[in-house]
C-alpha cells in the first residue's frame, strides 16, 4: 500500500530567538536546540522531510560562533541524524504518532548537550570526523636563552639596588649637609672669639675643626680663619722669643737695650707678661739714671768713693746708663788730681824742713800711704775690662778700657781692649736681630 508523501512543513517562527547576534537567524524545524547560544527552543516543532536526502544542512555559523564546544557539535549531529531517521520512517508509514515521539527525544538530547556546553568553556567547533587539536605548549628554552634571561634578571636587580642606594645616599647626604653646616658655623664662631681673646691654642683647634666640616664658601672662610690663627701663633712665638731676650738683657744689666727691644715690638706683642716686662725694663732705666745723678752729686762733694759706689749700682742696672761714661772719667780724673796734690805736698814738706830746737829724738812718724803709680792704675783698669769682657758685660769692659785711656791716652793695650769690647757688642746685637 502506497502512501502519499506529505509536504515538508515550513520552518516555524522562533518564539524566543537567541540573543546573540550569531544565533539570531532561525534554524530548521528539525533542530530543537540552539547549539551556539546554549538555550533550548522548547516550542519548536519538528518538520517531516520529503525524503532522507531532502534535508538541507544547517547554515554555517559566523566567525564569532566558532567558540562552541565539541560536545555541543556532536549533540547537534546526533539530533539531526535522529530527526532524519524519524522523517524517513514517517514518509513510508505516514503515521503522526511516531513523529511526535521522536521530536521529544531529539529535544531532550539537545537540551542535555546545551546544558553541558553552558557548564564547560566554549571552544572552537571542529569538523566532523576530526580529533580536537591539543592545546599549544611553550617551547623549551635553550641553555643560551636561559643564560640571557638570568643575565637580564641580574642586571635588572642590580639596577634597582643601585637606584635604592643612590636614593638612600641622597637622603643621608642632605641631612648630613645640614648638620655639617651647623657644626661649621659653631666652630668658626668659636675660633674667631678665641682669636680675639688671645687664646691661640683654642682658636687653632676650633679653626682646624671648621676646615674639616665646612664646605664650599664656608670652607674658604674657614681656611682664611686658620691662616689668621697660624699668623697669630707665629707672632706669639716671636713675642715669647723677644720676651726671653729682654729678660736676658735685664739680667746682664742692659735695661736700656731691653726697654728699646720691647718698645720696638710693642704693637705685635701685647700680652700681660710682655707689658709687665716692659714696665720692669723702663723702671730699671729710670733707677740707673737716678743713681748716676746721685754719683755726680757725691763727686761734687769730693766723695769719690761714694760716687764710685753709686755709679757701680747704676751700671749694674743699666750698663748703657746715660752719663755714666763721662761721670766715670770725671771721678777718675778727680781722684788722680787729688793723689797728685797729695804727692806734691808731701814732696815739698820733705824738701824744706823747718829749724827746730834741739830736742830729744822722737819716734819716727809713720810712712805715708804709697800712692799707686799711673801704670798700676792703668793695669787695674785693664784687668777689670778683661774680666767684664769674659763675662760678656761689654759695657763694663768698655768703661774700664776708657778709664785706662783717660789715665794714659796712648796706652796700646787699653785701646785694643776697647776695640774688642765694641766688636763683641756689635756681634751680640746682630745675633739678637737675626733671632
Amino acid at each position: 500500500m502506497t502512501e502519499e508523501a506529505q509536504p515538508a512543513a515550513s520552518p516555524p517562527e522562533w518564539p524566543q530567538p537567541c540573543q546573540a547576534a550569531a544565533c539570531a537567524r532561525p534554524l530548521y524545524a528539525a533542530v530543537a536546540y540552539c547549539p551556539y547560544c546554549g538555550s533550548a527552543q522548547t516550542k519548536a516543532e519538528p518538520a517531516v522531510a520529503t525524503s532522507a536526502g531532502a534535508e538541507q544542512a544547517p547554515a554555517v555559523a559566523p566567525a564569532a560562533e566558532k567558540h562552541s564546544s565539541v560536545e555541543a557539535l556532536q549533540a547537534n549531529i546526533a539530533a539531526k541524524e535522529t530527526a532524519a531517521e524519524v522523517g524517513a520512517s514517517s514518509a513510508l508509514q505516514a503515521p503522526v504518532q511516531p513523529e511526535a515521539k521522536a521530536a521529544p527525544r531529539a529535544t531532550e538530547a539537545a537540551a542535555k548537550a546545551g546544558a553541558k556546553a553552558t557548564a564547560q568553556p566554549q571552544a572552537a567547533p571542529q569538523p566532523a570526523g576530526e580529533k580536537a587539536a591539543p592545546p599549544p605548549t611553550k617551547p623549551a628554552l635553550s641553555f643560551k636563552q636561559r643564560v640571557v634571561r638570568w643575565i637580564r634578571r641580574i642586571c635588572y636587580t642590580i639596577g634597582l639596588l643601585f637606584i635604592g642606594i643612590m636614593a638612600l645616599g641622597y637622603y643621608v647626604g642632605s641631612s648630613g649637609s645640614a648638620r655639617k653646616a651647623e657644626q661649621c658655623t659653631a666652630a668658626s664662631q668659636t675660633a674667631s672669639t678665641a682669636l680675639a681673646a688671645g687664646d691661640i691654642a683654642s682658636a687653632g683647634k676650633a679653626a682646624q675643626q671648621a676646615v674639616e666640616v665646612c664646605e664650599d664658601q664656608q670652607l674658604a672662610q674657614a681656611r682664611k680663619l686658620l691662616a689668621s690663627v697660624e699668623r697669630a701663633k707665629s707672632g706669639a712665638l716671636r713675642c715669647e722669643q723677644i720676651q726671653a731676650q729682654a729678660e736676658q738683657l735685664l739680667d746682664d744689666g742692659r735695661a736700656a737695650r731691653a726697654a728699646a727691644l720691647l718698645t720696638r715690638n710693642h704693637n705685635g706683642c701685647q700680652a700681660r707678661a710682655y707689658t709687665d716686662l716692659s714696665r720692669k725694663a723702663a723702671a730699671a732705666v729710670n733707677e740707673a739714671r737716678q743713681q748716676v745723678d746721685r754719683a755726680r752729686s757725691r763727686l761734687r762733694a769730693d766723695a769719690y768713693d761714694d760716687a764710685d759706689s753709686l755709679l757701680d749700682q747704676a751700671l749694674r742696672l743699666d750698663a748703657d746708663a746715660a752719663g755714666a761714661e763721662p761721670l766715670r772719667k770725671q771721678i777718675a780724673d778727680a781722684r788722680a788730681e787729688m793723689q797728685a796734690r797729695q804727692q806734691r805736698s808731701q814732696s815739698s814738706t820733705i824738701a824744706a824742713p823747718a829749724a827746730q830746737p834741739t830736742m830729744p829724738a822722737a819716734a819716727p812718724a809713720p810712712a805715708p800711704r804709697a800712692v799707686p803709680s799711673m801704670d798700676a792704675l792703668v793695669e787695674g783698669f785693664l784687668q777689670d775690662g778683661e774680666r767684664a769682657l769674659q763675662q760678656k758685660n761689654y759695657a763694663q769692659a768698655k768703661n774700664a778700657a776708657s778709664s785706662a785711656l783717660r789715665v794714659d791716652p796712648n796706652h796700646a793695650a787699653a785701646r785694643r781692649l776697647l776695640q774688642r769690647a765694641e766688636r763683641a757688642e756689635q756681634d751680640a746685637l746682630r745675633g739678637m736681630e737675626i733671632e
